[in-house]
């Protein structure tokens, strides 16, 4: 996903979220554990 501009910090996180879970799943992998550093969306994925 491109963008123009910077995205503000949150929604950086929840893309590189976003990236990193769907090339996980591509590798095979089931069951992925998340360790985030911003509230918003770690409270947003639970």
């Amino acid at each position: 996903m491109w963008t123009y501009g910077n995205p503000q910090p949150q929604e950086a996180e929840a893309w590189s979220l976003k990236a990193a879970i769907s090339w996980l799943n591509d590798l095979g992998f089931s069951s992925i554990f998340k360790e985030l550093d911003c509230k918003l969306v770690v409270d947003g994925i639970t």
